[in-house]
């Protein structure tokens, strides 16, 4: 019988459900509810990175709607094609 345990993180409606509460190392799942919109999966993955107990190991998986997220050292003029993203609508978004 699994013993699951909600945890909500209230500001963005995200529920963090852990394993077997018999296993003294617990998988918790994160799960953000469907949300597709990268700004917020961005903020999520940094805010659980910053703030989530390290001990445990956590399962984060989400889906973006079309983007292009770059690494905060890539420069954005090099590694895309600005001018046809802007063109089609799609947002680019760097990591911290």
């Amino acid at each position: 019988m699994l013993n699951l345990r909600f945890i909500y993180l209230k500001f963005l409606n995200i529920k963090l459900l852990s394993g077997i509460s018999h296993n003294p190392h617990m998988l918790f799942l994160i799960d953000q509810n469907n949300n597709t919109e990268p700004s917020i999966n961005l903020a999520l993955e940094e805010y659980l990175l910053r703030n989530l107990d390290i001990s445990h190991d956590y399962f984060l998986l989400y889906l973006n709607s079309p983007c292009v997220i770059i690494g905060r050292h890539q420069n954005v003029f090099e590694e895309v094609n600005y001018p046809l993203l802007r063109k089609q609508g799609i947002p680019v978004f760097r990591r911290i």
